[in-house]
């Protein structure tokens, strides 16, 4: 799969060897900021959300464990461990509520993603106990 061409994808280097399986988005005219998800065959690259630079962050899919995402109102989140550290990844607030339940949308297809071992490396624990959904907020 290729990376689309527009902004903030078009910021993102995949390393060498490594291919694009998902990307996640949602370009808005009224919003200043946006933000990306990228789930490769080794990595997840998150881009908060941004306006003229894109900060890209690579995990890797080996050590990430314990992914739950908010699956009730207030803004979507995304969050997971990696070693000792808790990374938590906000799409941007919108008035707009089918905005809102889009991001919602786009954050549990990367959930999906990464709980069904969609990627080619597999951390060392079994897939039905590294991942759980998250009741609350």
């Amino acid at each position: 799969m290729e990376l689309p061409a527009t902004f903030p994808f078009s910021k993102l280097r995949l390393a060498a060897g490594e291919v694009a399986i998902w990307t996640g988005s949602n370009p808005t005219l009224h919003r200043f900021f946006e933000y990306g998800l990228v789930i490769s065959n080794v990595a997840l690259y998150l881009c908060g959300p941004a306006r003229l630079f894109a900060w890209w962050r690579r995990y890797p899919l080996s050590e990430i464990r314990d992914v739950q995402i908010n699956a009730n109102g207030g803004r979507p989140r995304l969050w997971f461990y990696i070693g000792g550290r808790r990374v938590s990844f906000y799409t941007p607030f919108d008035f707009y509520s089918d905005e809102m339940d889009f991001d919602r949308k786009v954050l549990a297809k990367a959930f999906s993603f990464l709980e069904s071992g969609a990627h080619v490396h597999e951390a060392s624990q079994p897939p039905n106990n590294r991942f759980e959904r998250s009741r609350g907020g």
